[in-house]
């Protein structure tokens, strides 16, 4: 049986690029609503929670930097 990567090589544009396909998805359902109950692709609150988890997650990762901070080290 494989076993997954503990560790992954994404630079910042294909974490932003995950992070606004998952919002997007999630808005997309949340507009249709009712409409996609046939084909399936209806968003459970239970699924829309985890994407919400991991969107949380992969945010808490960042650094933010301060522009009023000289040092250029991480706020916080």
């Amino acid at each position: 049986m494989p076993k997954y990567q503990e560790n992954f090589k994404l630079n910042t544009s294909d974490i932003q690029l995950i992070e606004d396909v998952l919002r997007q998805h999630v808005a997309q359902n949340i507009k249709t609503q009712g409409e996609d109950e046939a084909s399936g692709l209806e968003l459970t609150p239970d699924r829309i929670k985890k994407i919400q988890s991991l969107l949380g997650k992969l945010h808490n990762q960042k650094s933010f930097y301060s522009l009023v901070n000289t040092t250029g080290y991480p706020v916080g």
